[in-house]
């Protein structure tokens, strides 16, 4: 028989929940059915960051260098804007259009890109001329986008079930 957890509450001798919580152990030992929604919510996340140019992560990219805008511009690409975007390549590599990549295992997800300038601007070391733009870089609320898939399907939940609205 698959472990249970009992949930109840009791107020004034009037049982308000009980609710029992089957398979609960057996979910946690393998969440995988939640890691295509974990998937689509890191997605999400990281287009936003390049959609806002950093300004929806903790920290906003650098404006480009004044150098750059002309070299830019002398290539046919808009001078100050899109940042990291001009080829399209990186934004395809780690948000789903190709050249990136999805591992997983009953316990373990991976998703990520091999692209250079990724981990050129992801990276913490120490920079001469080229600011830090780091495109995954979460907020407080995009780390419970993430768990959300997890935690509803631990919970018996569809992965993929919305967010409730906070109450008004």
């Amino acid at each position: 028989m698959p472990a249970m957890f009992r949930l109840r509450f009791v107020f004034d001798g009037e049982v308000m929940i009980d609710r029992e919580v089957r398979a609960v152990e057996a979910r946690i030992s393998d969440p995988s059915p939640a890691w295509p929604a974990v998937v689509q919510a890191f997605r999400t996340i990281v287009r936003r960051a390049f959609d806002t140019e950093g300004r929806s992560t903790p920290a906003p990219w650098p404006q480009l260098a004044p150098r750059t805008q002309r070299q830019r511009q002398l290539l046919g690409y808009g001078a100050a804007h899109p940042i990291l975007r001009r080829s399209g390549e990186l934004f395809g590599s780690i948000t789903g259009g190709g050249g990136g990549f999805v591992e997983s295992t009953k316990d373990r997800l991976a998703i990520g890109t091999a692209d250079p300038v990724f981990w050129f601007h992801q990276s913490r070391l120490p920079r001469r001329r080229i600011p830090r733009r780091a495109m995954v870089n979460f907020t407080p609320d995009d780390r419970t986008e993430l768990s959300r898939p997890v935690l509803n399907f631990v919970m018996g939940r569809d992965p993929n079930a919305a967010r409730r609205p906070a109450a008004s």
